[in-house]
């Protein structure tokens, strides 16, 4: 079954790390050096992009030891192919998560 699944769904479970709110603080809260009251304040477009590409490697990464080797093969050079796409869309995902975080911390 896996052999045939196309890129871009596995590439979609990549995404689903950047969109679990857990892991998402925890990068930034690595980035930025510990726990802050605004996240959205000390992060800029860059940072935020750093994270997603630090995200879809990391998930690249897991998926090539968890799929056969053609599948693989086949989600990287997607990845490459659409890279600029996927960060685009990633670095939403991220920017999403700190700006909730932001208004959260306004709340309270």
């Amino acid at each position: 079954m896996t052999t045939h699944m196309d890129a871009y769904t596995i590439l979609y479970q990549a995404k689903e790390q950047l969109t679990d709110n857990d892991h998402v603080r925890q990068m930034v809260e690595e980035k930025i050096g510990g726990n802050a009251e605004s996240f959205l304040a000390q992060m800029d477009e860059n940072s935020m992009r750093d994270l997603a590409v630090a995200g879809l490697e990391a998930g690249i990464k897991q998926i090539r030891y968890e799929y056969p080797p053609s599948v693989s093969k086949r989600m990287q050079k997607y990845y490459y192919q659409n890279k600029e796409t996927l960060l685009e869309a990633f670095s939403h995902n991220v920017k999403a998560c700190v700006t909730k975080w932001d208004e959260e911390a306004v709340e309270v």
